[in-house]
């Protein structure tokens, strides 16, 4: 494993909640009485009192706990900045000039609110390695399905006949990926998979944060703020999320909201993945995967004509942005995972930012 540097952790008093233990050994049959009772309560009150006082939990935005998948050792963190002080110490503290190709699996779950107070230089960069990591974790749970549909893929061309579980997984997929089946026993899924495969593929790094720095301008707009929207996603409802400023009153959709930036690439990428107006996109990737070529943004990026009304000039300034900043040196890289030892011993004691551990992307 590369060793990036120092990391940061643990313990914001959350999970240090006091145990007290009533050890009653009073003799058998002797009453304890109310007095008794009522006093040993009033104990128990006052030390929880000062306990919450001296160490109060954290507010619920500040946690993130998700679960790992099939009990397997954490290899993805998140934490929330307080501050773009914040920011700067554990991305310093973990990263070091990329080297490998990989970079570790550690990632904000928010942008700072005082993001913009910085230079634009230092901003650029804290926004890529904040990024960064997000995007190749859902890339990885998007690869991780694919395998399993070449999987079925390489059994059905061997003439076996998909299982019932194969099956189920792939009716699945397909429901996820917003493709019409027709019910199990009419299916053809030599089709379906092939289907299957040219919507289940990676999003070149290097094309979202471009993406994402115009729509979020670096991580500073309000929808970034206040709703962790990098890539100015919409819902169909005018209270589902939140509403631009130049809205008309009747307007029948808003900005969508996300709890934290890990949803917001999740659904990007399952956008790309599946809407009818990326449809272009997707055969470019497909025809540079059949030549054995890795998909990079500048290539794709003709796909998004239909991502924003300005759509030729919306394309060229993607690929400006990918140049600009040297963005392709981005869509060869991997992550490397940073265990809870390791976290620990990186940034000791010094820091009380909480690091919460993230499942691989379930949602793509």
């Amino acid at each position: 494993m590369v060793n990036y540097g120092k990391l940061s952790l643990y313990g914001n008093g959350q999970d240090g909640v006091m145990a007290m233990n009533y050890d009653n050994k009073s003799s058998e049959g002797e009453p304890l009485g109310l007095m008794r009772i009522a006093l040993i309560g009033l104990g128990v009150a006052f030390v929880l009192y000062i306990a919450l006082a001296v160490n109060p939990p954290e507010s619920a935005g500040r946690l993130y706990a998700i679960t790992p998948l099939h009990g397997e050792k954490t290899s993805f963190w998140g934490y929330a900045p307080r501050d773009v002080s914040d920011l700067e110490s554990v991305v310093s503290a973990i990263w070091e000039e990329p080297r490998y190709d990989v970079v570790p699996s550690v990632a904000p779950l928010a942008f700072p609110k005082d993001i913009d107070s910085i230079a634009s230089s230092t901003r650029k960069k804290l926004f890529v390695r904040s990024l960064l990591p997000h995007i190749l974790r859902v890339n990885e749970g998007i690869l991780e399905r694919r395998e399993k549909v070449e999987a079925v893929a390489e059994a059905i061309a061997e003439g076996k006949t998909p299982t019932r579980s194969q099956r189920s997984f792939l009716l699945e997929s397909a429901r996820r990926y917003r493709i019409k089946v027709e019910d199990d026993g009419a299916v053809n899924y030599k089709a379906l998979i092939k289907r299957l495969l040219k919507r289940i593929d990676v999003i070149p790094p290097s094309l979202a944060i471009a993406q994402a720095a115009i729509e979020s301008a670096w991580g500073a707009s309000r929808f970034a703020q206040e709703g962790n929207n990098l890539f100015g996603q919409w819902v169909f409802s005018q209270n589902a999320g939140m509403a631009p400023r130049d809205a008309a009153e009747d307007a029948n959709y808003s900005v969508a909201r996300y709890t934290n930036i890990a949803e917001s690439v999740e659904s990007y990428a399952r956008n790309l993945n599946t809407l009818w107006a990326y449809n272009d996109l997707r055969e470019e990737r497909q025809k540079l995967r059949d030549a054995g070529l890795i998909a990079d943004g500048p290539q794709l990026a003709k796909g998004l004509l239909l991502y924003s009304v300005r759509r030729e000039a919306y394309v060229k300034e993607v690929r400006a942005v990918i140049r600009q900043n040297k963005l392709t040196l981005l869509d060869h890289f991997e992550l490397t995972p940073v265990e809870r030892a390791e976290l620990m011993e990186l940034m000791g004691e010094a820091d009380e930012l909480d690091f919460r551990p993230l499942a691989k992307a379930q949602n793509v």
